[in-house]
């Protein structure tokens, strides 16, 4: 600090003695010389020398010497330790410092009540109806109704689904499931069919779809799927069946499978019962795999020309790289058995149907003379052997696979009366007779075999046969 006080002082008698000469010039006139600048131009140790430029290229110089340094001045007395204050809430409720209140509120007083709300509207208590299938709401007491999508059935048991109603659930996708037998009429199977999509399942539970034509129209389907992928097709005692008075028309098919697209496509069937007169499960197109896991699958009509004499249960038309892939089901006169399977395939045009390695075919005679040809898994464990019980009842013979809970009638098998047998030979003398000796004793009737030598009493009569008392 006292360095910077000095070269302080030494810079203001510079200015003085600049402010000096400058003024002297002036004194002198014109004639004078004028100085130009002033600048330092050398320092050695505390001495700083000055130049001083003249207008006329003079130079002048002088030095100005800075004092030494002085002394550090003594430190300054400590100062008094600081004091935190004291801060608390009076009972006023305001802040108070060591003491003093501030008149600032330290605590918030109460809120006056709030005004009570209006009251809510009344809630909406929606209304459900069933409507062809279609569950409906109303949220206005029944004005308007809006649907929530279609379930199947009625909620008055005056309409069931219909036909209509089930082609609106698959045309909608996902998983359908049939919630009564749902019937198919006309004459004309174009805008008759019921159509799957990409990706349905259709369950049919234990419904069914019933075809019932009103004429001869060809082709006529029970469910038709056509380009989709990934359908599955299943059920327990439903599936797909037709009236008494069609069950042995050809035109009639249960499942059609069409593809027109060229790409591949597949359809699973895992369960379900279909009995109709014509194709049971038909591919029609190409590139068509059809996965069938289980069911019950039999065509009423067998037919030289159409389909070489074959009933035809499965088909896949011209072979156009369409296969069955069968590893369940049960398939009615239709022989897939590892004995027939190249000939049926061989009426079919191709190798049309595929029976893994892991899998056999269990062949069963049924009473009415049908033969079911049952896919099974090929591990003892997977076969399920029935013991039949036979019984003979009033000349009929009938059989049980299900342990004694139904029969069925294999035939009348009581043969007519046969002839009276041949008389037999005589038989031999008998041995003669003894004669019994008879007593009474003590009122017992007593007799002996033997001549008197033991006896067997006959029971008690009274009286006694020694004359001790009279016989009363």
């Amino acid at each position: 600090m006292a360095r910077i006080c000095k070269r302080l002082l030494a810079v203001i008698c510079l200015l003085l003695i600049a402010a000096f000469v400058l003024s002297s010039c002036s004194l002198l006139g014109e004639s004078a010389n004028a100085v130009v600048n002033i600048e330092k131009t050398g320092t050695e140790g505390n001495v700083d020398t000055y130049t001083i430029y003249y207008l006329n290229g003079e130079e002048k110089t002088f030095t100005v010497t800075h004092g030494a340094d002085g002394k550090d001045g003594i430190n300054g007395a400590p100062g008094k330790d600081g004091k935190a204050p004291e801060v608390s809430i009076g009972e006023n409720g305001n802040w108070f410092v060591d003491g003093i209140e501030t008149g600032i509120k330290a605590l918030a007083s109460d809120g006056k009540d709030g005004k009570d709300g209006k009251d809510g509207a009344d809630g909406i208590t929606p209304l459900f109806k069933l409507e062809n299938g279609e569950l409906m709401v109303s949220y206005d007491n029944g004005v308007t109704w809006a649907s929530l999508g279609y379930i199947g059935g009625s909620n008055e048991g005056e309409e069931d689904m219909s036909a209509d109603d089930l082609r609106a659930l698959l045309a909608a996708g996902g998983n359908v499931v049939l919630a009564n037998d749902v019937v198919i009429t006309g004459d004309n199977a174009g805008d008759k069919n019921i159509v799957a999509e990409d990706g349905t399942k259709v369950d049919f539970a234990d419904k069914s779809i019933i075809l019932a034509m009103d004429g001869t129209g060809a082709n006529w389907m029970g469910l038709w799927i056509d380009g989709a992928n990934g359908v599955v097709i299943t059920g327990t005692e439903g599936g797909i069946t037709v009236t008494e008075a069609n069950k042995d028309n050809p035109e009639i098919y249960g499942i059609v499978v069409e593809n027109s697209t060229g790409a591949t496509k597949e359809v699973t069937i895992s369960g379900g019962n279909y009995v109709v007169g014509g194709q049971v499960v038909y591919l029609r197109g190409s590139n068509i795999t059809c996965n069938i896991t289980g069911g019950y699958f039999k065509s009423n009509f067998a037919d030289a020309v159409y389909y070489a004499g074959l009933y035809p249960v499965l088909n896949a038309k011209n072979n156009q790289n369409n296969k069955f892939v069968i590893t369940g089901g049960t398939f009615v006169n239709f022989d897939i058995s590892a004995a027939g399977l190249a000939d049926t395939c061989a009426k079919l045009g191709g190798d049309v149907i595929e029976i893994p390695d892991t899998h056999k075919v269990k062949v069963e005679v049924q009473a009415n003379g049908d033969v079911w040809y049952t896919v099974v898994s090929d591990t003892s464990d997977d076969v399920q052997y029935i013991i039949p019980v036979f019984k003979l009842e009033n000349g009929y013979l009938k059989v049980s696979y299900d342990d004694g809970a139904t029969w069925i009638t294999l035939g009348y098998v009581q043969g007519a009366p046969g002839q009276n047998g041949a008389n037999g030979a005589p038989g031999q003398n008998g041995v003669d007779g003894k004669t019994p000796v008879l007593k009474l004793e003590n009122g017992e009737l007593m007799v002996s075999y033997d001549n008197g030598v033991t006896w067997a009493s006959l029971g008690y009569i009274g009286g006694s046969n020694e004359g001790e008392e009279d016989m009363s």
